[in-house]
């Protein structure tokens, strides 16, 4: 979802639209889980300071966790839009985005020395808002420095769960819904570097200040012997978290580009992060 609020499409030509396609690979270092999607995104620019955008994302397959199978019943899609005060970008300049996911769960919980394995469904649903101003500074002809400060709210939202008793869990376990929702303060700085006539280099680094973050408790009742309830805090690692990027662009040729971008954020829970790669190719009509 934070990755998301990042899609943009930024090539345009005469009729003033610009048509992206790609892929995506993230990876969950804390659970070791792997994701892959396909990407489009549209983008219209009314104007030569402004530009509206739409965006699907399909998830194409996810590995790694033994405990939890992840199927999208649909992608995530979201929209943006772009502002800016001069025609040629630079100073001033508004972004805002918004992203929306869900799918379903199947949740296998391991046996123990004292429970037997269990199976049950669930469901996951997101949305994601972001507000950013960015000031685009040319240092040099080929330098650019681009600050920025921002907020962010996220919503998470985790359905109940329920096992079924069968032949192999006589002891099921159910446990209720539980949200996250946040909101932050973000600020950091991406430096654009035009390395030759045709590729340019981006980095860039960040923070997300927490002044908001409320978990829900793990809470549920089974029928384990002496576990008939219980209720347990979720994790949180603290209010200031790390984010960084990077990627090339390659202008291919009137009005297309190829990009390759990296993007790392620190989890609220843990101190491992989430990277994602996108690999993309935008055209300008």
């Amino acid at each position: 979802m934070q990755t998301a609020l990042s899609y943009d499409c930024t090539v345009f030509d005469v009729n003033n639209v610009c048509v992206s396609a790609g892929g995506r690979y993230s990876y969950s270092a804390q659970d070791a889980i792997a994701n892959q999607g396909g990407l489009v995104t549209l983008a219209y620019r009314p104007t030569s300071q402004t530009r509206l955008g739409v965006f699907v994302d399909q998830p194409l397959d996810t590995k790694g966790s033994s405990t939890i199978s992840q199927r999208f019943t649909q992608p995530t899609f979201g929209l943006f839009g772009n502002w800016m005060l001069n025609p040629d970008g630079h100073g001033l300049n508004v972004q805002g985005s918004a992203a929306f996911s869900s799918s379903d769960l199947t949740v296998k919980r391991l046996a123990s020395a004292t429970t037997e394995d269990g199976q049950g469904k669930s469901a996951l649903t997101g949305q994601a808002y972001s507000l950013r101003l960015n000031y685009v500074d040319p240092l040099t002809g080929s330098v650019t420095l681009i600050p920025y400060v921002g907020v962010r709210s996220t919503r998470m939202a985790m359905g109940a769960y329920s096992e079924d008793t069968s032949s192999q869990t006589i002891w099921p376990v159910s446990y209720n819904k539980m949200v996250q929702d946040s909101f932050a303060v973000i600020a950091g700085s991406d430096i654009s570097l035009r390395l030759m006539d045709k590729w340019t280099a981006n980095v860039g680094v960040g923070v997300q200040q927490y002044l908001h973050y409320k978990m829900d408790h793990y809470t549920g009742v089974s029928n384990i012997p002496n576990v008939t309830s219980f209720n347990m805090p979720m994790g949180h690692k603290g209010d200031m978290l790390a984010m960084a990027n990077a990627g090339a662009i390659y202008d291919v040729g009137k009005a297309q580009q190829v990009a390759l971008t990296a993007y790392w954020q620190q989890h609220a829970s843990y101190s491992k992060g989430t990277t994602s790669l996108l690999a993309t190719w935008s055209a300008g009509f």
